[in-house]
């Protein structure tokens, strides 16, 4: 799977603890959380025990050269330059 996602961990109602990915939030904010947190219980589907943002992030562009634009310099796309 490509592009950013957020992994949710939940205990279930019989005590098993999984991690899934939720399939439409992308990034989980605290706002996010405490309402899922109520609709999970309110489902009776589990407790929500911790969430993780994961950000993919592109590599910078660079010219035919291999030169980044932003640093002037053969860097991987994570320059610092600004």
């Amino acid at each position: 799977m490509t592009g950013n996602y957020c992994e949710v961990t939940v205990r279930r109602p019989s005590g098993q603890v999984e991690t899934i990915r939720h399939p439409q939030i992308t990034n989980m904010t605290e706002t996010l959380l405490a309402q899922m947190r109520q609709a999970m219980a309110a489902a009776g589907k589990g407790e929500v025990l911790s969430y993780v943002n994961h950000v993919i992030r592109a590599p910078r562009a660079t010219n035919r050269n291999g030169i980044c634009p932003r640093c002037g310099t053969y860097c991987d796309g994570d320059c610092r330059a600004s």
